[in-house]
């Protein structure tokens, strides 16, 4: 997912639904700033918690609709804790790092990582404190509910 097509996730998967009943998976990825997006990094960059809500959407619209989906390369602390269930592990488990912020993270084993190839991350990244997603606070973001806001 990036700037330029976040917005349109839910149309996307409606799409798919409807027009594609052959579909056995859908996939969600995460950006790998590297090559050309590194290079045009205004143009296609977005915060993964800028797009949360459209990604939370998105992967519950398939799910109620019988069709597999997951989410690929994108931490759990980026992502609502009502889709870690679909989050796996990356797909190119040579490019994954954790950042110096997940060296307390409770839900490090269950977490895709960051792409050791991206030039960008997230500045919301913090530890999980539980199971249950309570994160680790920043100062300043003690009004910070699940990492989510829009701008």
């Amino acid at each position: 997912m990036f700037r330029n097509n976040y917005q349109r996730l839910q149309s996307m998967v409606e799409f798919i639904y409807r027009n594609f009943p052959f579909v056995v998976h859908v996939a969600f990825m995460g950006m790998e700033c590297t090559g050309l997006a590194s290079t045009n990094l205004d143009q296609v960059w977005i915060d993964p918690t800028e797009y949360a809500l459209e990604l939370k959407a998105a992967v519950l619209h398939l799910h109620r609709r019988a069709i597999p989906v997951s989410i690929y390369n994108l931490p759990l602390c980026l992502i609502p804790h009502e889709v870690w269930r679909f989050s796996k592990d990356s797909i190119s488990t040579w490019k994954k790092i954790y950042l110096n912020q997940c060296e307390d993270c409770k839900m490090r084993q269950n977490c895709g990582g960051f792409f050791s190839t991206s030039v960008k991350q997230s500045s919301r990244i913090s530890p999980i404190k539980n199971e249950e997603g309570e994160k680790g606070r920043k100062n300043g973001d003690e009004k910070r509910d699940e990492g989510f806001s829009r701008h």
